[in-house]
């Protein structure tokens, strides 16, 4: 369901409002948190640096402390004097807990090179296994010294190994000196740097010295803690996301033994992250009372803008209604209202006005200002469905195409208006149903002389810019109720019987069943015939019928003709199935099935030596068809055909109808090869006119001409004056319809080249007529009867 112009402009400022709240307090949120982890990082950094400094710094103290004492003169004199008696243990014993003293350190020992123990003082001194570290005397020696970070008895401690050396002699022993990292130090360090300090060693077993109180002190806690290892930047101060308050960074001591040991500096946020939820609180109060305020101001605007365009489409209805009497009045604080408001009061006058022209438009044809096809159907419609008599007349202009062609779509338009006119002034309805055609129901019925009488008057010639315009008009007539049930029944029937009324005088024709049953047949056949031609059915076949050489007395010639028996409709006249498909405009697709058909029987000829030129009809539409020279030709090709095996037949009415195009294919035909032949020559009113343009090779003369020639003069001469004039053109001649032996020999003296009838043969099937050439052949003539 769709919203409310109203609800859509408060949920847009509404949702405005809120993203930029939503962004505001990501923005603020996120700014802080980085802020405070910017803090974070520094102080850690800073922390390290110190830590740094003051282990370095508290290293080199004791380092040059322990050598202080090393090279003591006094000390040096006791290690000297060391002659393995007690007084001598008991001074070097004075002398190292004098110094452990001095050195604030754990304990320290003295120790032969071999790693044993020659003295100590200290309580850890005992828990160390000198001969374990004795590689540190190699490092003493080298370096000067060596230190460890050494874990003892759950005590961290920071080991020290120097050289004793007697009045520059060679080191005869090394002093150890251990210094505990206590709590003490730790507090130290972390007050320092004010941070938490912790210091992980790992040797014999992992252990941490850690300032952290009431946290666990392991390992994989402060690893947690790390801030390489926590969540994304943004979430760090959160106290909603993240509930830890620990953020630590480390950093790994140098060692030069194996044992590994690390520092973490740790800070606590939890006063950051406390800082924090406070602000994030107040911004999200701020922000949600400014969003309050905006969503009630966003309500407050929608409504002033949206409750006078509501009342503009009430209007607006009211106007789609029919009701534009009606004022309306409209209050508004805006000027783009009160312009819409305007632009609606002028609408109310326009529409009202359109509405009329609209009616009239949707009713009526515009050319001819009468009622087109829609409205005469809703009108028969309520006629048979009131159960009113009427009569119906369909008047048509006979070619109307050629009448455009010829004088030219203008001159057609004014033709058809003036038409109309004249029947407008009898009275009725008419209206114009397709192109040239128009439905007339007169107020009363009329009877067939004045229906006659109308027809004449209807057929006045159109006087146009003094050009005198002939008119021919063809009528159909149908009676309501009785000849129809529909509108649309009675738009069939009446194309149905004007088509019968174009081929029939007076061009005149009343509505009855068995025209119709015609046209269902005619349907039907051409139904049936794409089905055969489609299906390559048995039921379509080839005849021949042979032509004779009147020269040589043999046949090198025969014209196929094409049968159906269908069984359903029985055998189908070539005559009515041929003009169907013509007017079907599937007649390409029969002339493609003969020509098949034909190249596979001279297949079956050429398996029995019978050289034979055949002859095939064919029509305007494939003569004018653009793509048949060369569909032909190649179909001829593709299955080793000589284009001279095939001769193709044209009547004179085929050249009549585009003179110039039929002409300009023959030629391209004929110089692909083929044997053109014009049929029932002599029948046309300008067959002399075009003998010397056409590209012909050979002349039929018409059977109508031949048949009565044994007892008509007149036939006679016309067949001698056209052999005399095909001669004259070189153009050989064929004799159809020839039915004696008088017929016969007469042609053969007159110098006719080929002669074809029912005296010489029937058109038969092909296998029959491979029967009759051989039978022919080999006999002297006798015809067949």
């Amino acid at each position: 369901m769709n919203e409310t112009l109203n609800n859509k402009i408060f949920k847009l400022i509404a949702a405005i409002v809120l993203i930029i709240t939503l962004v505001l307090l990501g923005v603020v949120w996120n700014n802080i948190s980085k802020s405070y982890h910017e803090n974070i990082v520094n102080t850690l950094q800073v922390s390290e640096n110190i830590i740094n400094n003051e282990l370095i710094d508290r290293q080199l103290e004791l380092v040059q402390n322990a050598k202080l004492l090393v090279n003591d003169y006094s000390f040096q004199r006791v290690i000297a004097n060391y002659n393995n008696d007690q007084y001598a243990k008991a001074d070097v014993a004075s002398a190292l807990a004098n110094y452990k003293q001095k050195l604030t350190a754990a304990f320290v020992s003295l120790n032969a090179l071999d790693g044993s123990t020659i003295a100590s003082s200290g309580l850890l001194a005992n828990t160390i296994s000198n001969k374990k570290y004795a590689s540190k005397i190699e490092q003493v020696r080298i370096n000067g010294q060596a230190s460890e970070l050494l874990t003892f008895d759950q005590k961290l401690v920071w080991m020290l190994w120097l050289p004793v050396n007697y009045n520059g002699e060679k080191s005869t022993s090394y002093l150890a000196a251990g210094f505990e990292l206590n709590d003490q130090y730790m507090d130290h360090l972390s007050a320092l740097v004010g941070a938490q300090v912790s210091m992980a060693v790992e040797s014999e077993a992992f252990f941490i010295r850690s300032s952290l109180e009431n946290t666990p002190k392991n390992l994989a806690y402060l690893e947690a803690s790390l801030l390489d290892n926590q969540m994304n930047p943004l979430l760090y101060l959160n106290p909603l996301f993240n509930t830890n308050t620990l953020f630590s960074q480390k950093f790994t001591l140098p060692a030069e033994g194996s044992v590994k040991s690390s520092v973490y500096v740790s800070v606590n946020a939890s006063k950051h992250k406390s800082d924090f939820l406070s602000l994030q609180i107040t911004v999200a109060i701020i922000s949600l009372v400014a969003l309050i305020l905006a969503i009630l101001a966003a309500r407050l605007l929608a409504r002033q803008i949206t409750q006078p365009i509501e009342r503009l489409a009430l209007y607006a209805e009211e106007i789609a209604n029919g009701k534009y009497g009606e004022d309306v009045k409209l209050e508004s604080s805006t000027r783009e209202i009160d312009q819409l408001f305007g632009a609606f009061t002028s609408m109310q006058a326009g529409v009202q006005m359109r509405e009329s022209e609209i009616v009239f438009q949707a009713q009526r044809d515009m050319l001819t200002q009468l009622y087109n096809r829609n409205y005469i159907k809703e009108v028969i419609d309520n006629h048979l469905n009131k159960g009113i008599a009427f009569q119906a007349i369909g008047i048509n202009i006979v070619q109307f195409r050629n009448l455009n062609d010829i004088f030219g779509y203008e001159y057609g338009d004014m033709c058809l208006m003036q038409l109309s006119n004249r029947i407008t002034a009898k009275g009725g309805k008419a209206a114009r149903v397709s192109g040239g055609e128009i439905l007339w129901l007169p107020e009363d019925s009329l009877t067939l002389p004045e229906i006659a009488g109308i027809k004449a008057e209807l057929e006045n010639n159109i006087i146009i810019e003094n050009n005198r315009i002939p008119m021919k008009v063809a009528l159909g007539i149908i009676d309501g109720p009785l000849d129809t049930a529909n509108a649309e029944d009675l738009f069939r029937r009446m194309s149905i019987i004007i088509d019968e009324a174009q081929e029939t005088l007076p061009m005149i024709v009343s509505f009855n069943n068995a025209l119709e049953d015609k046209y269902l047949r005619n349907l039907k056949i051409v139904n049936k015939l794409k089905q055969a031609l489609i299906g390559n059915s048995k039921h379509l076949s080839l005849h021949y019928q042979p032509k004779l050489n009147l020269q040589d007395n043999q046949v090198d010639h025969a014209e196929a003709l094409i049968r159906w028996n269908d069984p359903e409709l029985g055998f189908v006249p070539p005559d009515e199935f041929i003009n169907i498909a013509e007017q079907a405009g599937i007649i390409n697709s029969v002339t493609e099935w003969v020509l098949n058909q034909v190249i596979s029987d001279l297949q079956v000829f050429a398996k029995h030596d019978i050289e034979i030129c055949v002859a095939v009809n064919i029509s305007a539409q494939d003569l004018l068809n653009e793509n048949f020279v060369m569909s032909a030709r190649d179909l001829l090709r593709s299955n080793n055909v000589p284009d001279n095996a095939i001769e193709l037949e044209l009547t004179e009415s085929v050249i009549v109808k585009d003179a110039d195009k039929a002409i300009a294919h023959m030629k391209l035909l004929r110089n692909q090869g083929f044997v053109l032949s014009i049929d029932d020559f002599g029948t046309g009113y300008s067959s002399l006119s075009y003998l010397t343009q056409l590209p012909c090779d050979i002349i039929k003369i018409d059977k109508c001409f031949v048949m009565p020639f044994a007892t008509q003069t007149g036939e006679q001469a016309i067949c001698r004056a056209i052999l005399n004039l095909a001669d004259s053109f070189s153009k050989l001649v064929t004799a159809e319809g020839v039915e004696d032996e008088e017929t016969l020999a007469t042609l053969r003296k007159w110098g006719c080249q080929y002669a074809q009838g029912y005296y010489i043969s029937r058109p038969i099937p092909v296998d029959d007529f491979v029967l009759w050439v051989k039978d022919w052949h080999h006999k002297t003539f006798s015809p067949m009867t």
